[in-house]
């Protein structure tokens, strides 16, 4: 039975990942840092097993990894600029990422990064918005040597946006969803930079797609997605305001936006997966979150 090895197995696009996989027939290896294990306690499955690591120090025997198995590195350390510990998130989205590239290169495993549009501010080909995009790009510097060097057979999928069901992260969408009739006013920008908003199952079936497709050349060492329909915060907030029945409480331009690097248009900077396109609309998936 095929193996997929999964990083980041505790985050918003692990779980749905781990979840996908299982129930697609193969065997899932959730690699979790020592201490965040218990997160994955919700998967009851016979093919499913926990990893726990200490980052710096890894081994392949204890990832138990086979040659032409699968590793797809979802996880990442991303913080607002106020919070950003560089030295950890140096360490989780590039060092990290290097030693896994190591051993995926030693064994003989496909390997699938998971990147960030944030990379590609106005759509150059490298102009990172923030300290996290810049970081996401140095992995892929050592990516190129590893896959010219080493020869580890890697490709890259750099993701905008992304939302669904159980969102436990701090993010609009999640904040909006939760908002109930009489709340607290919500404190939010001038609302007009933009976003690209792809659903969560989307997004899963584009790393099926390539996954899929590794063998055959049909697809390119890096990849984007994008739902192909950039919306204003404002209109994301007038949608969801829809699907709950009320206007929300909203305080527009009561504070600066984190980044002064808005989106005013799409930094879908590669080729999107070949033969994929988003099918769940934002109104259909905003009303899946609301029930």
């Amino acid at each position: 039975m095929t193996t997929v090895h999964i990083t980041g197995a505790t985050g918003f696009l692990g779980t749905n990942l781990c979840n996908f996989f299982l129930q697609s027939g193969y065997e899932v290896n959730a690699i979790s840092r020592t201490g965040s294990e218990h997160h994955l306690t919700e998967f009851k499955n016979p093919n499913f097993r926990i990893t726990t690591y200490e980052s710096s120090q890894m081994h392949a025997s204890e990832f138990d990894i086979s040659p032409g198995d699968t590793l797809i590195h979802a996880a990442s350390s991303n913080l607002p600029r106020h919070m950003v510990n560089q030295k950890e998130m140096l360490d989780v989205n590039v060092g990290f990422g290097i030693r896994l590239m190591s051993l995926a290169a030693t064994i003989g495993v496909k390997f699938l990064n998971i990147g960030t549009n944030w990379q590609h501010y106005k759509n150059e080909t490298y102009n990172p918005v923030s300290f996290y995009a810049a970081s996401k790009e140095a992995h892929e510097v050592f990516q190129k040597y590893f896959a010219q060097v080493e020869g580890l057979s890697a490709k890259t999928l750099e993701l905008c946006d992304t939302y669904g069901p159980s969102d436990p992260r701090d993010k609009l969408i999640p904040l909006l969803m939760n908002v109930e009739v009489d709340s607290t006013p919500i404190n939010l920008t001038d609302g007009n930079q933009m976003i690209d908003l792809v659903h969560i199952d989307d997004v899963v079936q584009a790393i099926y797609s390539i996954i899929l497709g590794w063998e055959n050349g049909i697809n390119s060492d890096r990849m984007s997605l994008s739902s192909s329909r950039l919306i204003s915060i404002r209109e994301l907030v007038y949608q969801c305001e829809k699907v709950k029945g009320f206007k929300f409480p909203i305080k527009w331009g009561s504070i600066a936006p984190q980044n002064s690097r808005q989106m005013h248009e799409s930094w879908a900077h590669f080729p999107i997966p070949t033969g994929w396109k988003p099918t769940v609309l934002l109104e259909e998936g905003l009303n899946e979150i609301a029930n």
